[in-house]
């Protein structure tokens, strides 16, 4: 049932005749916040009023009606709101906490969640969180659910369990697929679809819509709030090669460890160009690097073109510098593969080593432990590196081998390697 459809039926049997109400859906556990409104057992939310400032956003009041989505967009309840009051974070009190009912009901218990919440969404809006924050304290009944045979009363709830805050999110008959493609058609570049093509030749043009990279980062930043993300993060394969790459940046923006690991495990399997690859970063795996190593090196081992791409990637990102190890080395140079989008990361990672860690990454040049292709494609790139020396570039170049035709084909296919060449 969409929010307007409950709407109407509320309306019809409380007697209602305007159609002044609000969807949203609360933006952490969507689905489980829901149904505990339309349960009556969560009767409160808050958020930073900072925020409502920013955004030029009115503070909900009193006697306001707003429909409460679940992360598909599907309407769960009718809530009314009934008192709405501003208070500093530090002075929020125990009964908001127990409304609001987070793990043991606890206050402290609620300032431990909210804090971090609210610090992680303060500073994604570039503001400071700190103990004297205003808070938005709304308290709300459930007045309507699916199977209600009448409207409910003000008051009808219980008042226990869960906390959550709430997101507008506009007039969300609209599904958020159909939505986040019709902006990206909005924001498409013709030129720059074209350029994409030809860069890209593992993907059909006709999936390429051509949003610039910097607007998709903009855009994904944006989306990354929609409480109804999920249902665009959960639905694979997507039908254009921008949406994929939407879902990249979508994950990048992901604080929780587990989360995004869980996330982009469940993406890659649907990686098919170097492009989507080679853009997802997420800073989050930079912040636990020895939890972070497991999963890349299985990655790396794992067989598949982009998945193997995508774990060297990360090694590359995160294990050259203080974190690195002799043996990551190893792990890339046992990777046997004719598939050229591998063999250029596998050339990439150890040109980047030579930069980084040249004395522990020569042996495998000196001593001709990758196979030729590799071996050659590395010296090239690392000789277009400004920081290897000009005298370490005249050495490497002396190391070349000579390849046979079937050699130089070890990279992946020859028309393949010299339509990528730009890469």
């Amino acid at each position: 049932m969409t929010g307007e459809e409950m709407w109407k039926e509320y309306a019809r049997k409380a007697g209602i005749e305007h159609a002044d109400y609000e969807a949203w859906a609360f933006g952490d556990a969507a689905d489980e916040l829901a149904a505990l409104a339309a349960g009556g057992r969560k009767t409160a939310t808050s958020s930073a009023f900072p925020l409502y400032e920013l955004k030029g956003e009115p503070l909900p009041r009193a006697g306001e009606h707003s429909v409460i989505l679940n992360s598909r967009g599907q309407a769960a309840c009718v809530i009314r709101t009934e008192r709405v009051y501003l208070a500093p974070f530090r002075e929020i009190s125990e009964e908001h906490a127990r409304r609001e009912g987070e793990g043991d009901l606890s206050l402290a218990r609620w300032r431990e969640v909210h804090e971090r919440f609210f610090r992680r969404e303060m500073e994604e809006a570039g503001l400071r969180f700190d103990q004297d924050m205003p808070v938005v304290c709304e308290e709300f009944s459930c007045v309507y659910a699916p199977g209600d045979r009448e409207a409910r009363g003000a008051g009808e709830g219980h008042n226990d369990l869960i906390a959550g805050r709430k997101q507008p999110c506009g007039h969300a008959d609209q599904g958020i697929i159909e939505k986040i493609q019709a902006d990206l058609w909005e924001l498409r570049d013709e030129g720059y679809k074209d350029f994409q093509a030809k860069l890209i030749p593992t993907v059909d043009p006709g999936t390429i819509i051509g949003v610039r990279i910097p607007q998709l980062r903009r855009y994904a930043r944006k989306l990354a709030r929609d409480p109804q993300i999920g249902e665009f993060l959960a639905r694979l394969p997507h039908l254009y090669y921008d949406e994929n790459n939407l879902h990249a940046f979508v994950v990048e923006q992901i604080r929780d460890y587990e989360e995004c690991l869980e996330q982009t495990r469940r993406f890659l399997p649907y990686m098919d160009n170097w492009a989507t690859c080679d853009m997802m970063a997420p800073k989050v795996f930079g912040s636990h690097r020895e939890a972070f190593l497991t999963p890349v090196h299985n990655w790396i081992a794992s067989g598949e073109t982009y998945t193997i791409r995508y774990g060297m990637g990360m090694l590359m990102r995160f294990y050259l510098e203080e974190d690195f190890k002799p043996e990551f080395l190893r792990w890339v140079a046992e990777v046997s593969s004719r598939e050229y989008y591998v063999n250029m990361m596998r050339a990439w990672y150890f040109a980047t080593a030579l930069a980084k860690q040249y004395e522990a990454a020569l042996p495998y040049i000196e001593e001709k432990r990758l196979d030729g292709w590799t071996h050659n494609k590395t010296i090239q790139k690392a000789c277009e590196s400004f920081r290897i020396t000009a005298e370490q570039k005249t050495y490497l170049r002396g190391l070349k081998v000579q390849l046979t035709e079937r050699q130089s084909l070890h990279g992946g296919s020859l028309e393949t390697a010299l339509k990528c060449s730009k890469e």
